[in-house]
């Protein structure tokens, strides 16, 4: 999971272009990591009030999958995110215990 702080005060407002996030950033990242086992991935907006502007999913059978993933291809993701965002993601690898769409 990445999370994307969204900051609103005073003096300051966190950016982000979903369009291109949405468009490109994603779908690159899908091609990057599918090699390692990458099944898919959800985008979700958070209002305005939340912590977080955006959360994507990214779906691996195993977190080793997802590790791998990112330590062939995390320096050149990271280097895009100012390409679309004012703020960096953490990220954090949970595991779904139950779906119900």
């Amino acid at each position: 999971m990445a999370v994307y702080p969204q900051i609103h005060n005073a003096t300051y407002d966190s950016t982000f272009d979903m369009d291109y996030y949405s468009q490109q950033q994603m779908p690159w990242i899908y091609s990057l990591f599918k090699p390692f086992g990458m099944k898919g991935y959800t985008i979700t907006t958070l209002e305005r009030t939340a912590p977080y502007s955006v959360l994507t999913l990214m779906y691996f059978s195993t977190a080793e999958q997802f590790e791998e993933a990112l330590a062939a291809h995390g320096d050149e993701i990271f280097a895009r995110v100012p390409l679309f965002s004012s703020e960096f993601p953490p990220h954090y690898i949970g595991e779904v215990t139950n779906t119900t769409i």
